[in-house]
């Protein structure tokens, strides 16, 4: 016998990388906001996705971009095998770019090469304990990379995850200083004071200073002050033919 899986039509991170690689979503206001718009509308269905495994006490873990897709008119979440019951352990194969710093650890060696020389080695920890704190640290990266099309941390994309030493140094040393650089990039983004900080409460680098729960974020005043700028958007815009609205139609 097999196993069939369907497959998305399409995931969030070609969506993202579409408004990335289109200058004009930069140049013309009214793409921006529309784009902003649908993206939170995204967001907020793989949230309500995210308390829905909660409430049967189940953890993600790698709520991203990439897993995040659409089947026919819906967006829901896949990768949901390898998800956890809290209080469980996550595998070490399951953790990555969107784990939270808490998932790195420093070892007590140095690194010999010319590069990094004189640095000590970090990695994944060898378990991670399945908690709510980690997928709300994982929506508020999805956020913030859905929101500005940027990485929250850039890994080298030539090395094994593993041995990107200087991400994973900068993922473990996480900190103040890093968050008012997301809430900037957020704000040059168009995103509103409001939703910079639901995203930034979920990237706090102490895991019990994170919202507590997926309802917590769902209640957050960023989504009714997010419907009401769309709606005062498409009234302004009533009768418009953008070609944007073509596009989202398409992609979103």
């Amino acid at each position: 016998f097999c196993v069939s899986v369907e497959r998305p039509s399409l995931t969030l991170d070609r969506v993202v990388d579409g408004m990335r690689r289109n200058e004009e979503y930069r140049k013309n206001e009214d793409m921006r906001t529309r784009y902003l718009s649908k993206a939170a509308m995204v967001l907020r269905l793989v949230a309500k996705s995210v308390r829905h495994l909660h409430k049967l006490q189940y953890i993600h873990g790698d709520v991203c971009l990439a897993t995040c897709g659409k089947f026919d008119d819906s967006w829901k979440m896949t990768n949901i095998i390898g998800s956890r019951r809290q209080g469980e352990f996550f595998s070490p194969t399951r953790l990555g770019e969107s784990s939270p710093p808490e998932a790195v650890e420093l070892l007590n060696e140095m690194i010999e090469s010319s590069r990094d020389s004189g640095r000590k080695r970090a990695t994944f920890v060898s378990e991670l304990e399945a908690d709510p704190s980690i997928d709300i640290w994982c929506f508020g990266k999805l956020a913030y990379e859905s929101f500005t099309g940027r990485k929250l941390i850039q890994f080298d994309a030539e090395k094994f995850m593993r041995n990107d030493n200087r991400a994973l140094l900068r993922l473990l040393r996480w900190n103040e200083s890093d968050l008012r650089v997301v809430i900037d990039h957020l704000r040059d983004a168009g995103v509103s004071n409001l939703g910079a900080d639901l995203i930034s409460c979920c990237l706090l680098p102490i895991p019990e200073d994170r919202p507590k729960t997926m309802d917590e974020i769902l209640d957050h005043p960023f989504w009714k002050d997010m419907r009401r700028r769309s709606a005062s958007s498409r009234s302004g815009n009533k009768g418009s033919k953008n070609e944007y609205v073509k596009e989202s139609k398409q992609e979103i």
